[in-house]
């Protein structure tokens, strides 16, 4: 499992973007508001198309 830092991640607006904008991706995660942070499950390649699209609805993103 891999986790993302997201700094701007601050609401449940946030979340629900977040949700849709993995959902359409297919992926399994997990969001947590409290710790800005979203857990991916799945390969290297998952997480790089998670950041592309997360990037492109305005959510910068970090793995730590």
């Amino acid at each position: 499992m891999k986790v993302l830092y997201i700094e701007d991640m601050s609401c449940e607006h946030c979340v629900k973007r977040i949700t849709e904008c993995l959902s359409d991706l297919e992926l399994s995660f997990e969001v947590d508001l409290a710790n800005k942070l979203v857990k991916i499950d799945g390969c290297e390649n998952c997480v790089a198309k998670a950041q592309k699209a997360l990037s492109d609805v305005g959510y910068d993103s970090v793995v730590v």
